[in-house]
């Protein structure tokens, strides 16, 4: 089973992203900032999802550290804010950037898309038009186009 590090200090945020990737065959995890920094490589996951706007410091900054650390997963950031959404597509450091209210089914996709091997499995199955690779969430939640999911 994948596992997704979940760092983002936003506690209904982090259960949303939890239970909606365990939907879908991933195990999320979270962590805080600080842990994440202090960690000893004693844990790798698959892929990181980083909130850019942490209240103590920047996740960009954040996943610049994981890259000098010679961290090679995906690293994904999430932010509400377009202008932290370019600035970190520019950095460099992020495999990709989501930005909030996030739509669930785009994160376990951009999530499974930046690990190849999962990706190429996934995106091998076939769906008919009314199925879907990715379970519903019990979760209202806004899409980035102001749609519920």
């Amino acid at each position: 089973m994948l596992t997704v590090m979940i760092v983002d200090d936003d506690s209904t945020t982090v259960e949303v992203l939890v239970d909606s990737l365990r939907a879908d065959g991933i195990n999320g995890v979270a962590t805080a900032a600080g842990l994440l920094k202090r960690s000893q490589r004693a844990f790798t996951p698959d892929a990181y999802l980083i909130d850019l706007m942490l209240q103590d410091e920047s996740g960009i900054e954040l996943a610049q550290e994981l890259r000098d650390r010679d961290v090679r997963v995906p690293i994904i950031g999430m932010t509400g804010s377009l202008y932290l959404a370019e600035i970190a597509r520019e950095s460099g450091v992020f495999d990709a950037v989501l930005e909030k209210p996030l739509d669930l089914a785009e994160v376990t996709l951009t999530v499974v898309e930046a690990i190849p091997e999962i990706a190429t499995d996934v995106m091998s199955l076939e769906v008919g038009p009314d199925e879907s690779v990715f379970a519903p969430t019990p979760f209202p939640i806004r899409t980035a186009h102001g749609g519920e999911f």
